[in-house]
Order: C-alpha cells, then sequence, then structure tokens
C-alpha cells in the first residue's frame, strides 16, 4: 500500500463537545483521518430522553455533509451514532444520493461487517438504555440479522460504558453468550470501552468480533479498493475479509 497515493476520510463525530483533528491513521498506512464535530446536535446531557433531541435532524446531515465532503477533500465519509441514523431514518440512503464518494454509517458498516462472518445471529453489546437495543434489533430483523443482549447492564448511564473496567465488560460478554446460546459474532455499538477486550474475546472464547468504528473504516476503505492486514487487531481487520455481495 505505501506506493498508493494518500486517501483522505472525513468523519462526522455525533458529538458536539468533541475535539475536531486531522491526523495520518495509525493502522492504515496511506490514510488520513479527518475528524469533525456534529452540528450542535448532541451533547454532553446523557439524562433520560437524550436520543430525542436528534430526532428530525437528518437536514442538517444531508446540508452540511456534502459542503464538508467538498471543501475538506473527502475520498469518503464515515458518520458516527447509531442513534442518529436511528433517529432520523433514511439518512444513509438519502446522504448517499448526495455524495459523489462512499459513505458508511455505524449501521450500515456494521451490518456488512457481520454479513462477511457469514453471520445470521449475534449478541448485541451496547451502553444504551431506552429502547434503543429494540431499535436496533427491528433495523437488522431486515438485515436478515437476529441481535440479542444480555438480560441486565452494570451501568447506571450510557457513558458508564465508554469507561467500564474492561474484565466487567469481558464477564459480561461471557455471561451473555451462555446465557444466548448460539450465536456466531459480538457486536460492539456506541461508546463502549471495547477494544482491550476484543482480541480476548476472540481468542479465548473463540468468537468473532464487530466494532462499529473499525467496522466503519474497513468498510470504506474496502469501497475505495484499499486491503490491510492489520497485525494484532481484531479479525475483520486482521483478515482483512472482503465486503459481502450487495453492500
Amino acid at each position: 500500500m505505501a506506493n498508493q497515493p494518500n486517501v483522505k476520510l472525513g468523519s462526522v463525530s455525533p458529538r458536539s463537545v468533541m475535539q475536531g483533528e486531522t491526523r495520518a491513521s495509525d493502522q492504515f498506512p496511506g490514510v488520513v483521518i479527518d475528524t469533525v464535530p456534529g452540528f450542535g446536535l448532541q451533547t454532553m446531557d446523557r439524562g433520560p430522553g437524550w436520543h430525542n433531541a436528534i430526532r428530525g435532524t437528518k437536514n442538517a446531515y444531508l446540508q452540511e455533509v456534502p459542503r464538508l465532503a467538498e471543501e475538506r477533500g473527502w475520498d469518503a465519509v464515515s458518520i458516527g451514532g447509531a442513534p442518529i441514523e436511528l433517529m432520523n431514518p433514511g439518512l444513509y440512503p438519502d446522504l448517499a444520493k448526495r455524495l459523489s464518494v462512499p459513505v458508511a454509517t455505524a449501521m450500515v458498516s456494521c451490518s456488512a461487517a457481520i454479513k462477511a462472518f457469514a453471520a445470521e445471529r449475534a449478541l448485541l453489546m451496547t451502553g444504551f438504555f431506552e429502547g434503543l437495543d429494540e431499535m436496533l434489533y427491528g433495523y437488522y430483523c431486515h438485515e436478515g440479522i437476529e441481535l440479542v443482549w444480555p438480560a441486565a447492564k452494570p451501568f447506571i448511564a450510557y457513558d458508564d460504558a465508554a469507561r467500564a473496567d474492561p474484565e466487567v465488560l469481558f464477564n459480561m460478554v461471557k455471561e451473555a453468550l451462555e446465557a444466548a446460546g448460539g450465536v456466531q459474532v459480538v457486536y460492539f455499538q456506541g461508546a463502549i470501552n471495547s477494544a482491550p477486550i476484543v482480541n480476548r474475546v476472540e481468542e479465548e472464547l473463540g468468537i468473532p468480533t464487530v466494532s462499529s468504528g473499525p467496522a466503519n473504516f474497513w468498510y470504506l476503505l474496502n469501497k475505495l479498493g484499499r486491503s490491510y492486514k492489520v497485525e494484532g487487531a481484531e479479525r475483520l481487520l486482521s483478515e482483512w475479509l472482503p465486503l459481502p455481495e450487495g453492500a
């Protein structure tokens, strides 16, 4: 990949409080990641009903993302935050029509990644409450994928999942897998502290993992004709699975 020209991936964060940055990727040689914060749509407030604040914000994405892509010279665009898509149905197809470069959302890329493992049943691990897991279930049903999730979560609030102790999170995955049975993939979605345990889940529990952030980059780089085998990463990246047909 060293002889190929750099590509610039735009990454639109769902949270307006995050700092934007442009940096060379540590995992993908020749890739520059240009992160911009959201459009004042989502703040640090994660109290009850926080997700309703992002309902009806699709037009902001449809207007701003194409403008940013052109102005900042993006070769592809990653849209973070499954709740953004859940609360704004049709965001992905409407945005894809307005962009001349590939676009990925959390749910589109993770659906493709789950299918790349030929999986039809996945354990969903999130810090979400208030019915968002059920909303994800409905979306993935249409993709031919059944989601199951733990009966209880050791988090008091959504942001607690991002700070969860890796041992607590690993045990939660292990217990949920044993309870569910017949699961083929563990799917981490949202701000959950999965990075320290994905390799351990794959090695000790013998099941592949899909995480929304890495899946977005895997999806887009495949769309751009790039192929990487990232040493030490989860199987999706270390084996660099091809996109499934129709993705």
